[in-house]
């Protein structure tokens, strides 16, 4: 029961480590430079944190509700689609890169890198979890079918998130005018081979980044099974 516990508790903590890493190197920039420059990126973390939040309190009401989906099941993962895009957008952030006067490029390199990687941890963190909530209620196939869903509608949600500036919450605050702009992307893609080639790429990143972290979670469970 220990184990199971520190197994839940330790990829969020060591997120918060992480998290609170990328803090202080933007608080050093901001104290050597004097400049408040990237500061956005402590903006773009905390939407970027908000999947894995949703994604381990849906894990908390599917355990208490014994293994059981209703609608606010339901509910929390449309939620958590929403958001999801989010941690995968914080690595489009690289498009502010440049050199700044009195602060080194690598320096900033690194302070967009520590940003951006605990937006995809994140992402794909609540992405696992998810993942096994739904291979425990269905089963393999069901929660593969869930992923590959994902991908491509977290691509086109940072697609419209850095190009078209629609934030999570305007799902709800401006309904039509989103629909309006995803219907002209619709539109767009038949026309636009280059951009659905960019879209393809970006789900197919989406993906395999994920895969990455499935297959080592795997293999650590794997080693552990055959531990003598």
């Amino acid at each position: 029961m220990i184990r199971n516990r520190l197994h839940m508790i330790l990829p969020a903590a060591s997120l918060f480590l992480c998290c609170l890493l990328s803090v202080i190197l933007i608080e050093l920039r901001m104290s050597i430079s004097g400049k408040k420059s990237y500061m956005f990126l402590k903006w773009n973390l905390i939407l970027a944190l908000i999947p894995v939040l949703i994604a381990y309190f849906l894990l908390f009401y599917y355990k208490i509700r014994k293994r059981s989906i209703d609608f606010i099941f339901i509910f929390l993962i449309l939620v958590w689609l929403v958001f999801f895009p989010n941690s995968p957008y914080i690595v489009s952030d690289f498009i502010h890169l440049k050199p700044k006067p009195g602060i080194p490029l690598w320096f900033d390199i690194l302070l967009i890198f520590s940003f951006a990687w605990n937006g995809l941890f994140s992402g794909y963190l609540s992405l696992r979890i998810i993942h096994n909530v739904l291979d425990d209620k269905f089963n393999e196939l069901i929660s593969w079918i869930f992923i590959l869903a994902v991908a491509p509608l977290a691509a086109l949600g940072v697609y419209i998130g850095r190009f078209y500036r629609w934030n999570s919450w305007d799902i709800i605050t401006n309904p039509f005018a989103l629909y309006d702009d995803m219907i002209e992307i619709m539109i767009r893609l038949k026309e636009n081979h280059r951009l659905l080639g960019i879209l393809i790429l970006m789900s197919i990143s989406i993906f395999f980044g994920y895969l990455i972290i499935y297959s080592l979670t795997q293999f650590s469970s794997h080693f552990k099974k055959n531990e003598v």
